[in-house]
C-alpha cells in the first residue's frame, strides 16, 4: 500500500524544475536526478515498512503530506517552465503514430505483467500478500522483495509526474495532486485484494481503463 504516489510524482516534478533552472543540470541530468527522487522516497517508505515494521498506512499517509511540504518548501511553490522541445517530446511526443506516453505505459506493463505471471519473484510476492509467515518460513524473501516494490513505486510516481510536467511544460508541486486516490480506485476495480494474496495486471489494466 502506497498512499504517497502523489505527492512523490509532485516532489520528483519540482525537484526537476530546480535541477533544471535553479541549479542549471543539463536536461538528462535533471530528468535522472528526479527519478531518484522518487526512488529515495520508496527507498525510506521501503526501509521503515518491511524492515522497521511500521503501518504502511502510517509511513505513506505520513510521506503523503511529507513529500507534499517538501516541494513546497524547496521551490517556495513556484512553477518552473521553459524545458525546451527535447523534454516537450517525452509528453508530447509520438513514436510510430503512437504518443510516447501510451509507448511508455505499454513497455513498462508487459515488463510487471512478464514479472508477475513468468518468474519465481512474481509468485513470491502473492505468496508474501497472502501470508507473510508462511512465506517466510519457506524462505521467501518477505522483507526484501516488498521493500523493492516500494522503489518502484516510487520511480514510478516520480516519471509519472515528469511525464505530466513535460506535458504542461511546467514544474510545479500541484502535479499529482489526487493521483493517489485514482490509483487506489483503478487497483480496487481491477480485483486487486486490500488484505494481499489476490490481484493481477490484467485486472488492474482494467481498473485503469475504468
Amino acid at each position: 500500500l502506497d498512499l504517497s504516489v502523489g505527492s512523490v510524482a509532485g516532489l520528483s516534478a519540482a525537484m526537476f524544475g530546480e535541477f533544471d533552472k535553479i541549479f542549471g543540470w543539463p536536461m538528462l541530468l535533471s530528468f535522472a536526478g528526479a527519478l531518484l527522487v522518487g526512488a529515495a522516497w520508496g527507498t525510506m517508505n521501503g526501509v521503515l515498512v518491511c524492515y522497521l515494521g511500521f503501518s504502511p498506512v502510517i509511513v505513506t499517509l505520513g510521506g503523503y503530506a511529507g513529500a507534499a511540504g517538501l516541494a513546497q518548501t524547496i521551490t517556495s511553490d513556484t512553477t518552473r517552465s521553459g524545458f525546451g522541445a527535447l523534454f516537450g517530446q517525452l509528453g508530447n511526443g509520438t513514436l510510430a503514430a503512437i504518443p510516447v506516453p501510451g509507448v511508455i505505459f505499454v513497455v513498462v506493463f508487459l515488463a510487471g505483467a512478464y514479472v508477475w505471471y513468468q518468474t519465481r519473484t512474481g509468485r513470491h510476492l502473492i505468496a508474501i500478500g497472502a501470508n507473510k509467515e508462511a512465506a517466510t518460513a519457506l524462505g521467501v524473501a518477505s522483507r526484501r522483495l516488498p521493500c523493492v516494490i516500494y522503489i518502484i513505486s516510487g520511480t514510478a510516481a516520480a516519471l509519472g509526474g515528469l511525464i505530466v510536467t513535460s506535458q504542461l511544460d511546467g514544474a510545479s508541486v500541484q502535479i499529482g495532486v489526487g493521483l493517489e486516490l485514482q490509483v487506489l480506485t483503478a487497483i480496487l476495480l481491477g480485483g486487486v485484494a486490500f488484505t494481499g494474496g489476490r490481484g493481477s495486471p490484467w485486472g488492474t489494466l482494467g481498473g485503469s481503463f475504468v
